[in-house]
C-alpha cells in the first residue's frame, strides 16, 4: 500500500493541482461570475486541495497501523511472517548456508 500512495504521488499530485488551477477562475470571478456556481467551484476546489494530501499522507499511516496491530495482536500471523522472513534471509544467504557446513 505504501509503495503504491509513492508511486502514484505524481500523478495525483499533478491532477489535483491542474483541477484546481481550472476551478480558479470559475471559483473567483476572473473573466466573469455566475452567483450560482462559483459557490460550487470554491468547495470542489479547497476540497480536493485539502483532501488529496491528506488522503496521500493519512490512508498509508492508518494501512501501516493496521499492520503492526495485527501483528501484534495475531500470534499466527507473527508466526507466519518470521517463517517467511527465515526464508528470505535464507534465499538471500544462499545454497551453502542453506545446506549447512561442507562434509
Amino acid at each position: 500500500m505504501t509503495q503504491g500512495a509513492a508511486a502514484r504521488l505524481r500523478p495525483v499530485l499533478l491532477t489535483t493541482i491542474t483541477t484546481v488551477v481550472g476551478l480558479l477562475p470559475l471559483a473567483y470571478g476572473i473573466g466573469g461570475s455566475d452567483p450560482f456556481i462559483a459557490p460550487m467551484a470554491l468547495a470542489l476546489g479547497w476540497g480536493i486541495l485539502f483532501a488529496s494530501p491528506l488522503t496521500l499522507v493519512l490512508v498509508p499511516c492508518l494501512y501501516a497501523i493496521s499492520e503492526d496491530f495485527s501483528f501484534i495482536f495475531n500470534p499466527r500471523r507473527r508466526r507466519t511472517i518470521r517463517a517467511a522472513r527465515a526464508a528470505q534471509l535464507a534465499a538471500e544467504a544462499g545454497p551453502e548456508t542453506v545446506s549447512g557446513p561442507p562434509a
